[in-house]
């Protein structure tokens, strides 16, 4: 949901995360996702997708490759 401690640093170094979702509603009352942690993932997480801005994200696996689909 991007609160502003949904994400540490150590958390991103010791995960190291290709992509990251953040599910959350346009204009929320929560404020979420919040800046701090949208400048921790950017500078972390080479691909980021929100539900706000991106629709619904759709991660697939097969078990080797994962394949990305998002609909506004």
């Amino acid at each position: 949901h991007g609160s502003r401690y949904s994400t540490s640093q150590e958390f991103l170094q010791a995960v190291k995360p290709e992509y990251a979702v953040i599910s959350c509603g346009a204009d929320n009352d929560y404020g979420h996702p919040h800046k701090e942690t949208l400048t921790r993932l950017a500078d972390r997480v080479p691909r980021l997708f929100r539900t706000d801005l991106d629709g619904t994200v759709v991660l697939r696996c097969d078990g080797q490759d994962i394949r990305i689909n998002s609909e506004p």
